[in-house]
């Protein structure tokens, strides 16, 4: 599987890699830019996409991507509220997510 990372923090780049390292079945490639209509070519032959909640996913981006054979969605976070889960389903995605955040983590953060 080719896996298409977006939005891309300097803090992130690392894990990448090492999940790279870990799962050289699948070929991984990141950036720092946004999923949106004008960087959505970059996606061309990757099969999922991988995004972070700043990254508003509209009907038209869903049907870019699936349009590219892409169905298959990935967010670095616990919410979905900047997806359009409508278009998610009309396109036929898989859209998975964190389940949680570790509590510790979250303490240790604030």
């Amino acid at each position: 599987m080719k896996i298409y990372v977006t939005n891309v923090r300097e803090d992130e780049v690392q894990f990448i890699n090492a999940w790279q390292e870990a799962h050289g079945e699948h070929e991984v490639a990141y950036t720092t830019d946004m999923l949106t209509l004008e960087t959505i070519q970059k996606l061309d032959g990757f099969d999922a996409v991988n995004i972070l909640q700043l990254n508003q996913i509209s009907t038209d981006v869903f049907g870019a991507l699936a349009n590219k054979g892409i169905h298959i969605m990935n967010l670095r976070n616990v919410g979905i509220d900047n997806l359009d889960l409508a278009a998610a389903k009309e396109f036929g995605f898989q859209v998975s997510n964190v389940p949680s955040y570790s509590p510790n983590a979250i303490a240790e953060h604030a």
